[in-house]
Parts: C-alpha cells; sequence; structure tokens
C-alpha cells in the first residue's frame, strides 16, 4: 500500500565548468515521498533512463551507500527523511537531528516550478 510522506526540499550547487573557475549551478528543489512495502522477491525494473542501479537495500546498506555518497543528493534527501521518519535517525542517536530535519524542510527563496503560461 502506497502512503504519502509529506515533501522535502533539497538544495544543490552542482560543479562549475571545465576549468574549475566558473561558477556551479543552483539547483532547488521540492520532492513528494511515498512510502512503498515492497517484498523480498518483487523484480525491480528502472522507470527511466539513466538509473545506473536498482535493488532492494537494507538500512545498514543504505547507511553506508549513504557514508560512500552513492546517491544523487535529492535522492540522498528522501532516503534520509525516511530514517528520520521511521526513528531510524534521531535525537538520540545523531547530534545534528535539529539542523538535518530543518534542512529536508526548509523554506526555497528560488523558484521550483515553472510559472503557469497565461
Amino acid at each position: 500500500m502506497l502512503r504519502p510522506g509529506g515533501a522535502i526540499s533539497w538544495f544543490n550547487i552542482k560543479e562549475g565548468g571545465t576549468t574549475g573557475f566558473e561558477p556551479g549551478l543552483v539547483e532547488p528543489g521540492v520532492q513528494y515521498v511515498y512510502d512503498l512495502e515492497v517484498d523480498e522477491k518483487a523484480v525491480l525494473r528502472p522507470a527511466e533512463d539513466g538509473i545506473e542501479w536498482l535493488r532492494l537495500l537494507s538500512v545498514d546498506e543504505v547507511m553506508s551507500a549513504l557514508r560512500r555518497r552513492e546517491f544523487k543528493p535529492s535522492c540522498a534527501c528522501v532516503m534520509i527523511d525516511f530514517f528520520v521518519r521511521h526513528g531510524i535517525i534521531t535525537a538520540e542517536n545523531e547530534g545534528d537531528f535539529a539542523d538535518i530535519v530543518s534542512r529536508l524542510h526548509r523554506s526555497l527563496a528560488l523558484p521550483t516550478t515553472f510559472p503557469k503560461s497565461k
């Protein structure tokens, strides 16, 4: 069953050009998140091109992959938000808990959608 998990906001600064002296691009975003329990026998298939791998991971495997920075920033935020909402990351086991939660739900001063045409 699909369950709404709220929304997160993120802010990424992409690397600059080829010389390293060009400024990076600012990329704000909002993602609506959902929880879906998946049976371990489920066959997973990417829904779009560009996905390098797709497989079920345990909590420990996701934590390790996060530490190795194997997820795109926006995807890492979704994983961290899941851990917060399900009590895996808490104020008791993470010293930066309040900062993490506030950064996952920050107000973005930049537009995150294109204006509607008239």
